[in-house]
């Protein structure tokens, strides 16, 4: 069993979110825990995700596709249902459409985790804890861990105990609650204003520096983590971060973004993912400077949207709203080595892609100290005991497993023999050359007859061929975003085999079927096309002519998202399709009429309700 790397143990709430001029906002996603397991998911690949545990205490009215989305993330997530309560809802109130101030406030009684529901699981193994907790609280809750800990064996191990205070509880009058909780956690990490409020003091105009280094000095000397060793991280908005340890200098880490960068949509949850993805970081580096600068990243990616961050899988890779995190985490990188504001070394800096996935870390390895010297040779060997492996899993490999690995050798041995055709029409000689008699004249089609050349033996049918294949595919849209199956298909959980196997698939996404579409028995349907999501017809807009016409849709030639997606008729942007232009009166250079021609979607069916293409000419 992989082990646990990280577990918050803060809220999962479904917030209403109110913006001036705009519908409200329902059913968001958000909480302090599920902000800080993301962000710790964040730089972890696909297969390390399961050392992210979570425990999420939803009522009888959390949506179903949300707890699928969850699941989906890969993490040891434990589930606690209510069924007898609603689930934790907030609203959250914007006084402008700048999504400057805002108020919350719960609307549903908070379902708070607590310690006793470890006990069943392997999460109090975890090597660091996030708390989200009042100051009169946090006691009860760090002693009542560790007696757990205890029972189960872990005497010798204490967890990286990280506490991020409740936002209502930051008051002066709270101050000696927080000077006693402070001295029993390992890192204390409130906001700049947070911070101001608990010392009773007012935010300076423009922001001060010295006055957040000075209040943290202050709850340092008077203790910070079981021995005073703790650190304090004062997360300060578009102003960076700060780190604080006893005795030592504020170091300041700044922002992915700046306060004026279009990209910054809302700022709710950049705090808990900045606090998930430091947890993470620091286990693995024990460096607090290199693990804010992780946060700082992480903390990136939940300000670009309302709600939480989106995660696709595209050609095996992970984008979280559409991007690589080793290329965010570069251009920080780049950001870092050419920042005068903090004191870092290019070293340093580098240092920072220590987390990164395995196959980044092999190809900095190998750039740095070169191959193996008999790596060619270990190469050749490993291919050539290709073919007898695949022999070994023919003979093996028993019922569906067999028909999948002899449909990938099949395809394989197509490919194979497409290579091996284009080889043999390659460097054809012909005859040695001799000079034209003078005295016998040759008519022009014959005088190329016994020159030599080293030509490809391919026919004018066939150049024509490729010629009309590569206009084709020269579409207006040559890259469009990918599209996860996730998003594309919604599980159907229905019958008796179903609600176990999980079989079939609803397409959410328009679809085209064609005129002699039979339906097949449900019994054996394993890809479900709402009629509602049928079309027949699209507005294809000749490029040349400038006009706009309804075509009727005949067939759909390739969707660029996957193969399965051409199969099933998807229309998705890109999307190459056939369509009728004998309206359109087309003919070819020989007189006969133009009856179907390629177009690519140009738009998105499933957001504008419509099909609209370009015609390819």
């Amino acid at each position: 069993m992989q082990e646990i790397l990280f577990v918050s143990l803060g809220t999962t709430v479904l917030d209403e979110i109110r913006i001036p001029g705009q519908k409200p906002l329902l059913n968001v996603l958000g909480g302090s825990g599920i902000y800080a397991s993301l962000g710790a998911r964040l730089f972890l690949s696909e297969s390390q995700a399961r050392s992210i545990g979570w425990i999420i205490q939803i009522g009888n009215d959390f949506p179903s596709d949300i707890e699928d989305d969850l699941t989906a993330l890969g993490t040891t997530l434990v589930i606690d249902r209510k069924l007898n309560q609603p689930s934790t809802r907030g609203l959250l109130e914007y006084k402008d459409s700048a999504f400057g101030q805002k108020t919350f406030q719960y609307i549903t009684p908070v379902l708070r985790i607590q310690t006793e529901q470890l006990n069943n699981q392997a999460l109090f193994t975890a090597k660091s804890f996030h708390l989200f907790e009042w100051p009169q609280q946090l006691e009860e809750r760090i002693s009542n861990l560790l007696a757990l800990r205890r029972q189960k064996g872990l005497v010798d191990q204490r967890p990286l105990i990280i506490w991020e205070p409740a936002p209502l509880s930051c008051e002066r009058e709270q101050l000696s609650f927080f000077f006693s909780a402070a001295k029993l956690v390992d890192v204390f990490s409130p906001n700049h204003l947070e911070l101001l409020r608990i010392f009773g003091e007012k935010p300076s105009t423009p922001f001060d520096r010295t006055q957040v280094e000075d209040l943290a000095r202050k709850l340092l000397e008077l203790g910070v983590g079981p021995d005073r060793t703790g650190i304090m991280i004062i997360r300060s908005g578009e102003h960076g971060s700060m780190m604080l340890v006893a005795g030592g200098v504020p170091h300041w880490i700044p922002p992915y973004y700046q306060a004026s960068s279009l990209k910054v949509v809302d700022a709710t949850g950049a705090g808990n993912a900045f606090l998930g993805a430091y947890a993470v970081a620091y286990l693995k580096t024990r460096d607090s400077q290199q693990a804010a600068s992780y946060g700082s990243v992480a903390a990136s990616f939940a300000l670009e949207q309302i709600g939480v961050p989106h995660k696709i899988v595209s050609n095996g890779q992970e984008l979280w709203n559409g991007v690589d995190i080793s290329e965010r985490l570069q251009s920080y990188i780049d950001q870092i080595i050419s920042s005068t504001r903090i004191n870092y070394t290019v070293e340093l800096a580098e240092a920072l892609v220590s987390l990164d996935h395995d196959s980044i870390r092999y190809e900095r390895f190998q750039k740095t100290h070169g191959r193996r010297l008999d790596h060619e040779e270990r190469t050749r060997k490993r291919e050539a005991r290709e073919g007898h492996l695949a022999s070994q899993k023919a003979q093996s490999l028993r019922g569906l497993r067999a028909k999948m690995y002899a449909q990938k050798r099949h395809a394989e041995k197509i490919q194979m023999k497409k290579r091996i055709r284009a080889q043999e029409e390659k460097n054809v000689k012909s005859a040695a050359p001799s000079e034209p008699s003078s005295a016998t004249p040759l008519p022009n089609y014959l005088l190329d007859r016994s020159q030599a050349t080293n030509a490809k033996a391919l026919s004018s049918a066939i150049k024509d061929k490729r010629s009309e294949k590569a206009a084709k595919f020269s579409v207006p849209l040559p890259k469009v975003k990918g599209i996860s199956e996730e998003e594309m298909f919604k599980v159907v959980n229905t019958g008796k085999k179903t609600h176990k196997k999980s079989w079939k698939r609803m397409i959410t996404k328009p679809t085209f079927v064609g005129q002699d579409f039979t339906r097949r028995n449900p019994k054996f349907e394993r890809f479900i096309r709402p009629m509602g999501l049928r079309y027949k017809k699209a507005n294809v807009t000749h490029p040349e002519l400038g006009v706009t016409v309804q075509l009727p849709i005949l067939s759909v030639k390739k969707n660029p998202q996957n193969p399965l997606y051409t199969q099933l008729g998807v229309l998705t942007k890109g999307t190459v399709i056939e369509v009728n232009v004998s309206e359109l009166g087309l003919v070819t250079t020989s007189g006969k009429v133009v009856w179907g021609k390629y177009a690519q979607v140009s738009n998105n069916p499933d957001l504008d309700g419509t099909v609209n293409a370009v015609l390819l000419v």
